[in-house]
Order: C-alpha cells, then structure tokens, then sequence
C-alpha cells in the first residue's frame, strides 16, 4: 500500500549545469521512492499523469514555464545555489540587478534567467533549501514555506569503507570544489604557507583545470610555496584522492553574503570518506562542526594556524575527530533519511 498521496513526480532540469544538482539531490530521491511505489521522472522526458514537479533547473524560457503552470500540481523550487542571483548586501544593489535585468530582458527580447528565477520561486508551492540562511532569506523576501535539505551522502559517489588513519607519513590536506570556489583558497594562502614553513605537509589541489588568469596566479603561488599536487577533477578518482586524504579544507570568503549562507555538504563530504575538516565560521558549518564534533572551527587566520598545526601534530586527535564526522556523517546524512524526509515534506502538501 501506498502511504504517500501522489504517484508521480516530475523534475525540470533541462540544462547541461543542473548534472551536479540532479545527479546528488534527485537521483537519490528515486531510487528511494521506486521503493514506496512512487514514480520519479525527468519532465522533459515524460510529462503525463504529474502530481508533483520540482525545479532543479529553471526552464529556458517563459512559454515552457507558462505550460508547466497550466498543470494543477503542486510546484516545489529546489535549487539553492541559483540564489547567488538573488542575494544582494544592500537594497541599492538589488534594485539596481532588477532593472539591469529588464533592461537586459528587452534588448534580447526574451525573459532575463534572473527574472525567471523570482517568476519560478514566487509561483512555488513550496521551497526546498540547503542552509538555514538560505531559508530565512527565502521566507522573508518572497513569503513562502521553506524547508532546508542538504545534499546526502549518496550511494553512488560515496562508499562506505574503513578510514585509514595516518600516523606515520606526510599528512594529506585536500581542498575540493570548482574553479570560482578556488579563489576561497586566497583566504588562507598566508596560514597555510606560516604552517608548511615548520610542518611539512603536502596539500592536494582537486579542482578543474584553471582557465582564469587569478586561479592560476593563485595556484602558481600555492605550487611555489607548499608541497602540491594538483588533479583535475573527475567523477572516476573522487574516491581514490578523498580515501587518501587525511584533513579536508573548507575555508570561505566571508565579506560575500551568499556565501554566508552556504550549506555544510563540502563537510559532509569530507567527512564521509574519514577526514577532519577544518573550516571558517559561518553559520551552517559552525553548527554542523559542533553536533558532529568531526573537525575544527576558525574565526581568523590565526585560529587557522593554531588548528592546522595542531592537527599535524597530534594524530590522535586528528583520528578522534576523523572518526567523529565520519560516524554522524553516515548516521544521520544518508541518502535514505534525505529522500524519507523529503518525501514527507511533499506529502504534507496534500
């Protein structure tokens, strides 16, 4: 029998960007719900007999939009990281961005993506955010119900296996991302280099190969200071550089109000594959550090330092708190706890 109120779920995404998102939010959501007799399909490739459709992409244009609003389902927005479009520091900026937009919108003489975003978010049933910032921002500017979901721990790029602890040989720090995050990197090339100057250690650079002139400034800084290895990043080798890796990265530029809000799945990340993590503090990372109790928070680039050193130093607090992230990673982020929850929030909606 059936505990759920609808049979079919549609997702639009539509674009080459939206692989990440789809492949780390969605797919689990269907394997899961295959098994609770829920059917869960692409829109673009099956667009009948739908109960619930959710954004994961934007569509490209406003006739597409207008037909997926002509059908009486229950419309869900779940896409957190379009919302660097929408978030501004100051009133000025965001009124200055809208009319940039529609000024944009007339001289293409189609729909501008950002005005299609707020068109998509305000029409939403229901939102489906990453962070608790995110979703305070959401509620407040554009008056809907939100729930916060971030990424889990998927069954496909993540194994769970035994960590291998490191006590003897060079310890392996590891950053992971895009090449626009890896300018965070900037905020603590100055720690990092006062470290490597009486610690050795060798820092793994797991990124995309750099095409913008300041990402390879940066990275020939970091090659020319501190032990790297760079590796361009792909989906065949992400286990096999994360298992090697002792303590994972995760440093933010923090002037940037969005990414104040970012959500803490670069941590769960790390920590599914048994690193300690060292990070800033901004809000979803400090209270995802203090539950799990699986790394180490720094308010400055001194705090930096002191928490890099003393995690080269010590490995059995390096393991302890490898060990800790690990074990809540696994028991509470889980794909299978994700798609449950999500799909309770969708029943609710009925």
């Amino acid at each position: 029998m059936n505990k759920y109120k609808f049979k079919k779920i549609a997702i639009v995404t539509n674009s080459d960007d939206n692989y990440i998102s789809y492949k780390r939010r969605m797919l689990p959501l269907k394997r899961y719900a295959a098994n609770h007799n829920v059917e869960v399909v692409k829109y673009e490739e099956n667009e009948k007999n739908i109960d619930v459709i959710i954004f994961s992409a934007t569509p490209k244009d406003l006739k597409s939009l207008r037909n997926i609003y002509k059908r009486k389902c229950i419309l869900i927005f779940d896409r957190s990281d379009y919302l660097g479009q929408i978030f501004s520091p100051n009133s000025f900026n965001k009124i200055f961005k809208f009319f940039k937009n529609i000024i944009l919108t007339i001289l293409r003489l189609k729909i501008h993506e950002h005005l299609i975003l707020r068109n998509v978010i305000t029409n939403s049933n229901f939102l489906i955010l990453a962070s608790d910032l995110q979703a305070s921002f959401c509620k407040k500017e554009f008056n809907k119900s939100v729930a916060v979901l971030t990424d889990p721990i998927n069954s496909v790029e993540y194994v769970k296996s035994e960590i291998k602890y490191n006590n003897n040989s060079q310890v392996r720090l590891v950053w992971e991302g895009t090449e626009p995050s890896f300018m965070q990197l900037r905020t603590i090339l100055e720690p990092l280099k006062k470290v490597y100057s009486e610690i050795n250690f060798k820092l793994v650079l797991f990124t995309d190969i750099f095409q913008k002139k300041q990402s390879i400034e940066l990275f020939n800084d970091l090659k020319n200071n501190l032990d790297v290895d760079f590796v361009p990043w792909n989906a065949d080798n992400f286990q096999e550089i994360m298992l090697k890796s002792d303590i994972g990265l995760a440093p933010i530029e923090k002037t940037n109000e969005f990414n104040n809000s970012k959500p803490f799945n670069k941590l769960l990340s790390y920590w599914a594959f048994g690193l300690v993590v060292v990070c800033d503090n901004i809000c979803s990372y400090k209270n995802i550090v203090n539950k799990s109790k699986g790394g180490l928070i720094s308010n400055n680039k001194l705090d930096w330092i002191k928490n890099l050193e003393l995690l080269l130093k010590d490995s059995n607090t390096r393991n302890k708190l490898r060990t800790n992230g690990y074990n809540y990673t696994w028991n509470n982020h889980n794909e299978n706890i994700y798609s449950s929850q999500y799909l309770k929030y969708i029943n609710e909606l009925f």
